[in-house]
């Protein structure tokens, strides 16, 4: 990691020197620090970037460099902000980095820096997957310096849970943010025990974003600030309009309008504590980059105010130099983005272990210093093991802390014993959450049994009160399970409508208008010699009317459905099993009355028997 450029508060010279605020000339000293420019040779826009730290991109498993210096800013790009949608003035409504799978749209607003000319951008979408990322969709929009671009992504009915990338790259230059789909907790709350859930598969039955369009936004400005005059005298005539342009990734650009006053320079305060540092307004149209941590006294965290005062260059001292405009005062945004969690483990995910393996996880949950949010620090880290807590890291001493001191990145390696009478498969799950409540969750499977994959075709009729209700309507299953040494099976599956939805109600017309397309389900079971006894619960379905499939399959493992037939068909030869499972059913546990049966051509194949 790069090492941060501090710059102390008694070398006033050296720091000036170091972020070339002032014009190329000799240096003034300290306590007599002037800019010579007339009023004629000032710009009509002048503009300042404060608060910046970095302009990085930041993916699992890579570590983030450390922040850049304070000084010019060159970047192509200097934000991307997540949101629900965009305002008629460019600013992102419902801003976050979790969105939930019933969101109609998530969507991003990318600032653009400094350009040179027009130039087209891109913005990548990217959905992160234990087979690796997988590209969705590229919107390209032609942007101009310091414009505000948007793109989105539709939910083509329900969001496929997981994370996912958006990388903008223009001239060059990349960034990407990452976002997360997860089942939002009660009360709307993300907590540790809704982490949004990374490094796994997506869950089941939702599908990744689609492009959902892409431009400019109407404004170019995120937020605006009113005019200050302070206390310049009326004949002055100073008014010095600033309007932010960014307060997110870490820093936020302002713009400054010095046609009307007399020569001034910046100076600011932190949480009204006034900073010994002043800025010069430059001789040209550019950003400027500042760290907040670069000066004496300077905080990053989110809710900081930073006030700034235009003051005039007239006296000995800018202590007694008149306050030509000011304060405006810009509070840092708060933290909404989750942890980064990078997790490795020795052996790899999806390995076979038995009893008396040691399982290393290797984990770094850390903190972006720039491109998300302003951040809070890393607060814990939890390791899960099937459920249950078996060991955990707590950085409250870090609770409040700023800048260097801010629990930046937390590394941890940690062994887990395969223990001596193990079930099918080991879930470990890594959680990690920040001093403002934001979590993400890494969990992989290491099955301890052999692995099984196959396929359900399904057709099912019902009379749901009347013959012919819900005919014909046919469903394909595909699931793992994993088969301890005992027989003892767990798995899960997903499950998709690939006919037309067949349910029709006279009696009720809008009961086939809520077909469900999707579903996802848990296995549990026996194999007995060589039976296979499955028994499925269903965990997720995308809308009301799944023709009955569920009481002929999904319910088997749920004690509405508790009388249902077995589920049951054998091996048929070295590591294969399956056959044809007819059920006929009458649910007794529904006051409605109906009956369904179905078809279910099973067909599964053994993917490590008589491996170690």
């Amino acid at each position: 990691m790069a090492v941060r450029k501090t710059v102390h508060a008694s070398s006033d010279s050296s720091r000036l020197s170091a972020l070339s605020i002032l014009p190329s000339q000799t240096q003034p000293s300290p306590r007599s620090r002037r800019n010579k420019r007339t009023h004629a040779e000032r710009p009509l826009f002048m503009v300042l970037a404060l608060v910046a730290l970095l302009s990085i991109t930041c993916t699992f498993g890579g570590l983030l460099p450390g922040a850049a210096a304070s000084g010019k800013l060159t970047d192509a790009i200097i934000s991307i902000e997540p949101g629900g949608s965009v305002d008629n003035n460019g600013q992102v409504a419902d801003a976050k980095y979790i969105f939930a799978p019933t969101d109609p749209q998530m969507e991003v607003v990318v600032q653009v820096g400094s350009l040179s000319s027009p130039a087209p951008m891109t913005v990548t979408w990217v959905q992160v997957t234990d087979a690796g990322d997988q590209k969705l969709f590229t919107d390209t929009v032609q942007v101009s310096g310091l414009d505000r671009a948007f793109s989105i992504g539709k939910n083509p009915g329900t969001l496929a849970e997981g994370d996912y990338k958006i990388v903008a790259a223009l001239n060059g230059q990349t960034q990407q943010i990452e976002v997360s789909v997860a089942q939002p907790p009660p009360g709307g709350v993300q907590s540790k025990s809704q982490a949004a859930t990374t490094g796994a598969n997506p869950t089941a039955g939702g599908q990744p974003p689609v492009d959902g369009g892409s431009g400019k936004t109407a404004s170019a400005a995120s937020s605006n600030m009113p005019p200050a005059a302070g206390n310049a005298p009326a004949s002055a005539g100073c008014t010095i309009p600033l309007t932010v342009i960014s307060n997110v990734a870490s820093y936020f650009i302002l713009t400054v309008d010095s046609s009307k006053c007399p020569p001034f320079v910046i100076t600011f305060s932190v949480d009204g504590t006034p900073i010994p540092w002043v800025y010069s307004i430059p001789d040209y149209i550019v950003p400027w980059r500042v760290d907040p941590c670069d000066l004496s006294g300077g905080k990053d965290l989110p809710g900081t105010k930073v006030q700034l005062y235009a003051v005039g260059q007239g006296g000995e001292s800018f202590a007694t130099s008149p306050v030509l405009a000011g304060p405006w005062v810009v509070t840092l945004g708060p933290d909404i983005s989750p942890p980064h969690l990078d997790v490795k483990s020795t052996p790899e995910r999806g390995k076979k272990v038995k009893k008396g393996d040691k399982i290393t996880l290797n984990i770094t949950s850390e903190e972006v210093r720039s491109g998300e949010s302003w951040q809070m620090g890393v607060q814990d880290i939890q390791i899960i093991a099937n459920g249950t807590l078996i060991d955990s890291k707590d950085y409250s001493n870090k609770r409040a802390k700023w800048c260097s001191d801010k629990s930046w990145k937390q590394p941890w390696t940690k062994d887990y014993t395969v223990p001596s009478n193990p079930p099918p498969v080991i879930t470990l799950c890594v959680l990690t959450e920040d001093f403002a409540g934001n979590s993400r969750k890494n969990c992989g499977d290491f099955p301890t049994g052999d692995h099984w994959t196959g396929t359900i075709r399904s057709t099912t009729n019902a009379d749901y009160g009347k013959p012919g209700t819900c005919n014909n309507e046919k469903w394909l299953f595909k699931f793992d399970v994993y088969v301890a040494a005992d027989g003892t099976i767990v798995g899960k599956g997903t499950g998709q409508l690939t006919s037309p939805a067949q349910c029709h109600l006279p009696d009720s017309p809008d009961y086939g208008n809520h077909p469900a397309h999707n579903a996802a389900f848990d296995i549990s079971g026996k194999l007995d010699g060589q039976n296979f006894q499955l028994f499925f619960t269903e965990t997720y379905i995308d809308d009301s009317t799944p023709g009955l499939i569920n009481y002929s399959l999904l319910e088997s493992g749920t004690p509405i459905a508790k009388d249902m037939p077995p589920f049951v068909f054998s091996i048929t030869g070295q590591g294969s099993a399956g056959g044809i499972v007819k059920i006929a059913y009458t649910p007794a546990t529904v006051q409605q009355s109906f009956s369904v049966d179905a078809e279910h051509i099973v067909d599964m194949k053994c993917l490590d028997c008589g491996k170690p």
